[in-house]
C-alpha cells in the first residue's frame, strides 16, 4: 500500500479505479489523498502559475522524463490533478483550465469521461466491421494494439466493477461481437447456453421439415394409388 501512495500519480486510470474500488477503507485513504492533494488554494494557484510560465516557454505538457526536476515535479502534479479531478473545486477547475489551452482540452475531456469512452467505443466498432475480428494487443500496427490493450482493461474493470452500467451499455451497444463478448465476460457459460440453445432449434426446426417432407410424401403416395385403385 505504501508503493502505491507513493506512485498514486503514475497510476493508470483503470488501475486507479480498481484499487480504490477494492475496499471501503481504500477507498476512504484514496478520498483523503486526493484531499490533500487538491488542499491548499494559495498552493494550487501558485502551481498552476509554475506550469504556465512552463507551458507559456515550451508549448507543450510536462513530462515525467523531462530534462530538469522542476518538469518533472509539473509533470506529476499535474498526473495528479487529473487523478483527482473528480473532486477538484469550481475554483480549483477553473484556475487549471486558464493555465493554457491544451490544459483546458484535457480539462474538457476530463470532465465528460464518457464522451472519450465513446470514441473508444466507435473506434472499435470501425474496426470491427473493417477488419471482421476483435483488435489483437499482440496486432500488426499501433492503432490495433492500442484497441487491443484497451478491449481488455474493459474486461478486468467490469470483472472488478469498475465500469458503470452506462459505460457497459455503451460497450454492448458497439457491436453484436463485442455484446457477445461482454456476456461472456459477465458469465463465461453464457455462449455454451446460447451454442445450445440454436441447435436446439436447429433440431426442432430440422425435425419439423423431415416431418411436413414425410407427410407431404405420405400424401402424395396415398393420392397416387386411390387414383391407380380408382
Amino acid at each position: 500500500m505504501r508503493n502505491q501512495a507513493r506512485d498514486l500519480a503514475r497510476l493508470s486510470d483503470e488501475q486507479f479505479d480498481i484499487l480504490r474500488e477494492g475496499h471501503p477503507l481504500v477507498k476512504a485513504k484514496f478520498d483523503a489523498w486526493i484531499q490533500q492533494l487538491t488542499s491548499c488554494t494559495n498552493a494550487y494557484a501558485s502551481r498552476c502559475e509554475q506550469l504556465a510560465a512552463f507551458m507559456k516557454l515550451h508549448d507543450r505538457l510536462p513530462r515525467h522524463r523531462g530534462e530538469t526536476n522542476a518538469e518533472h515535479q509539473l509533470a506529476f502534479w499535474l498526473t495528479q490533478q487529473r487523478q483527482a479531478f473528480a473532486k477538484l473545486s469550481s475554483t480549483q477547475r477553473f484556475a487549471l483550465e486558464s493555465v493554457h489551452p491544451k490544459i483546458a482540452q484535457l480539462s474538457q475531456k476530463l470532465a465528460n469521461p464518457m464522451g472519450k469512452f465513446g470514441l473508444r467505443c466507435e473506434a472499435l466498432r470501425q474496426f470491427i466491421e473493417q477488419h471482421g475480428k476483435f483488435p489483437s494487443p499482440k496486432g500488426e500496427d499501433d492503432e490495433e494494439i492500442q484497441l487491443g490493450l484497451w478491449l481488455a482493461r474493459q474486461r478486468t474493470r467490469l470483472k472488478t466493477n469498475a465500469l458503470t452500467e452506462d459505460k457497459v451499455r455503451l460497450l454492448r451497444h458497439t457491436h453484436e461481437f463485442v455484446s457477445d463478448r461482454v456476456d461472456h465476460w459477465q458469465d463465461p457459460m453464457c455462449n455454451w447456453q446460447k451454442n445450445n440453445n440454436r441447435c436446439v432449434f436447429f433440431h426442432c426446426g430440422v425435425r419439423t421439415c423431415a416431418k411436413t417432407f414425410i407427410t407431404g410424401f405420405q400424401g402424395t403416395i396415398t393420392g397416387r394409388v386411390d387414383w391407380l385403385s380408382g
